[in-house]
């Protein structure tokens, strides 16, 4: 069995993104990743880019952030393999013409350790604060809106990183239909986040018919934790029937990580 969570550069507490908003900024990284040996510095980079049309001024800091119900909470910063004290970024702040692109350091200063073997992480926060004119309150009296962009570029660091192959731990523990399509949940219960770069599902009417197959997004898997996968499904799975829908999951163990369920569609 195995597995790879995407989560992209996440967009964290943003502002609602509002039409008049004119600057707009990315990053070219969706997370940073490293080992952590006691006493090795380590220097990772990444480019922020603004895109929109007025300059911007960013502001570049590390945040931990903790692991509740499979996703990220970014409100709960204490735990035992927080990063944020041990990194620096630099430029801290610049300002970003518009079309422009710089360059932030990430240095990882991990000192003596000891470090218990298992995935450790912070993240490193791009945040773009300014004001903008909205519209007119009335005929004589104007207002401005603060708009907030913050992206999280996830960073971990793994004390003595496991050997290949990986083992056989991670799990498909639920296939379910969801509003959206369907909810895939994988339990991860090892102490190291796990990518998964392949993963697909086949849907195969019971009732005879070409079996369906739907590629998955790559993902990551969190530490210690179950988490459910989203799958979107396209429109002509509805009016199926019921289906054997087969997900299969690689994250680099010898065996692939294959679950499956009867669902009507």
């Amino acid at each position: 069995m195995k597995t790879y969570i995407a989560l992209l550069a996440l967009a964290v507490a943003a502002a609602p993104v509002l039409s008049f908003g004119a600057v707009s900024i990315s990053v070219d990284k969706a997370e940073l990743i490293t080992d952590l040996v006691p006493g090795q510095k380590r220097v990772l980079k990444f480019q922020v880019t603004n895109s929109g049309s007025e300059s911007a001024p960013i502001t570049v800091y590390s945040e931990d952030w903790q692991i509740r119900n499979g996703e990220p909470d970014f409100n709960n910063k204490t735990h035992d393999r927080a990063l944020g004290s041990r990194v620096t970024v630099s430029p801290s702040n610049v300002d970003l013409a518009a079309g422009a692109s710089a360059e932030v350091t990430v240095v990882l200063d991990p000192g003596p350790g000891p470090f218990v073997a298992g995935s450790y992480w912070s993240g490193i926060f791009v945040q773009n604060s300014h004001l903008t004119e909205a519209q007119a309150v009335s005929a004589n009296r104007g207002a401005q809106m603060r708009i907030v962009e913050r992206i999280a570029v996830l960073l971990f660091a793994d004390s003595a990183p496991e050997s290949k192959p990986l083992p056989a731990d991670v799990a498909i523990t639920g296939i379910k239909s969801t509003t959206s399509g369907l909810g895939i949940t994988v339990n991860n219960p090892s102490a190291y986040m796990r990518l998964i770069s392949s993963a697909s599902l086949s849907i195969t009417p019971l009732a005879g018919g070409d079996t369906k197959k739907i590629p998955m997004r790559s993902f990551h898997l969190l530490p210690n934790c179950s988490q459910e996968l989203s799958v979107n499904l396209p429109k002509d799975i509805a009016g199926l029937g019921r289906t054997s829908v087969l997900a299969v999951i690689d994250y680099g163990a010898q065996e692939l990580v294959v679950g499956e369920a009867r669902i009507k569609f």
